[in-house]
C-alpha cells in the first residue's frame, strides 16, 4: 500500500520537471533564432550600403568620360608643329608654330628663285581670345621682312610687312588645323600699301602637330 501512495506522487514530480524542460529547451531554441534574424536584418543594410557602392563606381566611369571628351583642340594646348602659312600681304612660306594653350606662335620662311631671288622672313604672336571643342579665336599680329633680289642692280627690293588683326584656326582632327586671319597690314620699305585685309581662300594656313 506503501508503494501504490507513493507511485502517483512519484509520476506527478516526472510531469513537472518534464514540462519545466521542455520550456526551458523552447527558450533556449528560440533566442538564436531571434538572434540571428538580427544579425540578417544588419546584413540586408549593409548589403544596402553596396548598392550605394555601385552608384560610386558608375559616378566614376562618367568622371572618365567628362575627361575623355577635354582630349579635343582648340587651345588645349597643341605643343610644336609644321605647317604652310603666310601673312596678309606676304608670301606663302614653310612655317614652324609653337602653341603652348593660352597663345601660339607662328614663324614663317619663304624662299623662291627664278631669275632672281625672293626671301620672306616673319613671324606671328596670336592670344587665344576664346576656345571651344575644335576651334580658337585669337588676336594678334607680326612683322615681316621681304627682300626681292633681281637680275639688275635696281630691281632689288625691301619691303617691311606689319600686320595687326585676328585668327580664326579650326582643327580638323585633335593634330591637324586650318587657320584664316583678317586685320591691318601696313607695308613700307620700298613699297607702300596700307590695307584692311582679309582674303578667306588666299590666306588659308595648314599646320600639323606632333
Amino acid at each position: 500500500m506503501a508503494c501504490m501512495t507513493r507511485l502517483p506522487a512519484t509520476l506527478s514530480l516526472l510531469c513537472v520537471l518534464a514540462t519545466g524542460g521542455s520550456a526551458l529547451a523552447q527558450d533556449e531554441f528560440e533566442d538564436p533564432l531571434l538572434d540571428t534574424g538580427g544579425e540578417v536584418g544588419a546584413e540586408g543594410e549593409i548589403g544596402a550600403e553596396g548598392e550605394i557602392g555601385a552608384e560610386g563606381e558608375a559616378g566614376a566611369s562618367a568622371e572618365v568620360s567628362g575627361g575623355a571628351d577635354m582630349g579635343g583642340g582648340g587651345g588645349a594646348g597643341a605643343g610644336l608643329g609644321v605647317g604652310i602659312h603666310a601673312m596678309l600681304a606676304g608670301p606663302f612660306g614653310a612655317a614652324v608654330i609653337y602653341d603652348p594653350g593660352m597663345f601660339h606662335i607662328e614663324g614663317i620662311l619663304g624662299f623662291a628663285s627664278a631669275g632672281g631671288t625672293a626671301l620672306a622672313v616673319g613671324g606671328r604672336f596670336y592670344y587665344h581670345l576664346h576656345t571651344s571643342t575644335a576651334a580658337d579665336f585669337s588676336i594678334g599680329g607680326g612683322l615681316e621682312i621681304v627682300t626681292v633680289d633681281g637680275e639688275g642692280d635696281d630691281d632689288s627690293t625691301t619691303d617691311i610687312n606689319i600686320e595687326a588683326g585676328a585668327q580664326l584656326r579650326v582643327f580638323v582632327v585633335p593634330n591637324v588645323a586650318l587657320s584664316t586671319s583678317l586685320g591691318l597690314t601696313v607695308l613700307t620699305g620700298d613699297s607702300d600699301l596700307v590695307a584692311l585685309a582679309g582674303d578667306l581662300v588666299g590666306s588659308i594656313g595648314l599646320s600639323y602637330f606632333f
